[in-house]
Parts: structure tokens; C-alpha cells; sequence
């Protein structure tokens, strides 16, 4: 006889005594059962009643933690297909969670440069922003400067504007017949600005008919100011923004 052949023979061989050892196993069980009487029996059977309860409440609560993890609106299955479910759900809960870290992370950084933008705005005199400077505003605090001529109101009509000129273009919007002009610029929000650019315009001896302010964004302001020409004056946008600058 090989040793391979051996080697068949003794497995099956330990095959068969340990089918016979448990049969005779469960003989043996069948008979302590039915011999069984009195209290040790009851209690025995009361224990193993106990312990399957509490191992089937630990299950279902398991599951039902399981399916917490679902939404409400997802349908109960059976346990291998709801762990299989609940893996899937988690590794999607995961992933947002890292693309909502990367979108915080970055919206982070967006803030902290406008502030670092914002802060190079406060480099001039705190004096030029509370109205105690007699020069014009810091020129990093005035955006979009837009001057607008236009004649005053005739027999109840409304002005007719005769013509945009930006700051950057030196066209003459001076002429006697030009008495009115509507400035519009873009600026931070900063205390003591309206003052000091109201004061700015009186002493250019401008006449200001009407001042508003409109917010855009968290901290950027735009201004519209309507002011009248002093008789006589003759004033070009260049000459408007240089008091601006």
C-alpha cells in the first residue's frame, strides 16, 4: 500500500468515527432529555429560552442599526443584502464627506484672501477715514469711478443726459449750459467714508443734491451722488476724479 493511499485511508477512517461520535452524541442528548425531570431540567431549559432571547434582541437591535443607516424611505431585506446595502450607503456618505471637506477647505482659503485683499485697503492714514483728513480718499478705496453730465430740469421734464464720460477719458463735460453731474463709484465699506467724501465735495464747492448707498456684497458699497455745478464753473471728468484721487 502507497503512502497516499494510506494517508485516504486514515482520513476516512477519521471521518467515520467522528460521524459515529456525534451521532452517539445526539443519542446521548436524546436520552439525557428524556430522563430529564425535576427543577435542574426546568432550569436548564429556562436558561437556554434566556439566552436565545437575548441573543435574537441583540441581533434585531444590530439590524436595526443597520437600517438606521439607510434612508427612511429605504426598503427593509433581508440581513446579507442589508449589510451589503448599508457598505455601499456609507461609502457614498464617505465620499461627500470628503468633497464637502475639500469645498469648506476652499471656501476657507477664498476668505482668507479677500480679507488679505481688504486689509491693503488700510494702509492709508485713519485720519482719510474719518473725515479729519483735508486730501482726498485713499485711491485703493475708490473703484469704477463713473462721471455722468447733464443739464438741470426744464418745464418739469425730466434731465436728458448728454453724455457718459468715464474717468478715464479726459473729454471736456464742462459748459455753461452743464450744471449738473451725477458721480458713481464702487468702495469698501468703511466708517466715516460718507462724511468725509460729502465734506471733499463742499469744499470743491459742488452742491449735493442728493447722496445714496447700496450695498454689494458683504462689504463693498456703491455710491450714487448727485451734485450741482456752481454758476460759471467749468469742470472735465479728469478734473472731478482728481478729487478723488
Amino acid at each position: 500500500m502507497s503512502l497516499s493511499d494510506f494517508g485516504a485511508k486514515t482520513e476516512e477512517w477519521l471521518e467515520e468515527e467522528a460521524a459515529k461520535e456525534g451521532v452517539v452524541t445526539v443519542e446521548q442528548q436524546l436520552v439525557e432529555d428524556e430522563t430529564c425531570s425535576g427543577s435542574s431540567c426546568s432550569k436548564k431549559r429556562m436558561r437556554h429560552i434566556d439566552n436565545e432571547r437575548k441573543r435574537r434582541i441583540l441581533m434585531n437591535n444590530l439590524l436595526d442599526s443597520l437600517q438606521s443607516l439607510l434612508p427612511d424611505s429605504y426598503p427593509r431585506k433581508d440581513r446579507c443584502a442589508l449589510l451589503s446595502d448599508v457598505i455601499e450607503h456609507v461609502q457614498l456618505l464617505e465620499d461627500q464627506a470628503r468633497r464637502l471637506e475639500a469645498q469648506t477647505a476652499q471656501m476657507t482659503r477664498e476668505k482668507v484672501a479677500l480679507r488679505h485683499s481688504a486689509s491693503r485697503t488700510k494702509v492709508c492714514p485713519t485720519d482719510e477715514l474719518t473725515g479729519q483728513s483735508k486730501g482726498p480718499p485713499c485711491p485703493e478705496l475708490v473703484r469704477n469711478f463713473h462721471v455722468q453730465f447733464m443739464p438741470p430740469l426744464h418745464n418739469g421734464h425730466p434731465r436728458a443726459a448728454e453724455g457718459s464720460h468715464n474717468s478715464t477719458n479726459g473729454s471736456d463735460g464742462g459748459g455753461g449750459d452743464r450744471k449738473e453731474l451725477v458721480l458713481t463709484f464702487a468702495s469698501p465699506s468703511r466708517s466715516g467714508l460718507l462724511p468725509h467724501v460729502l465734506e471733499l465735495l463742499q469744499r470743491s464747492e459742488l452742491i449735493v443734491m442728493d447722496c445714496s448707498l447700496s450695498t454689494i456684497g458683504d462689504d463693498e458699497i456703491l455710491w450714487y451722488i448727485h451734485a450741482q455745478v456752481p454758476t460759471g464753473r467749468k469742470l472735465t471728468s479728469d478734473q472731478v476724479k482728481s478729487l478723488f484721487s
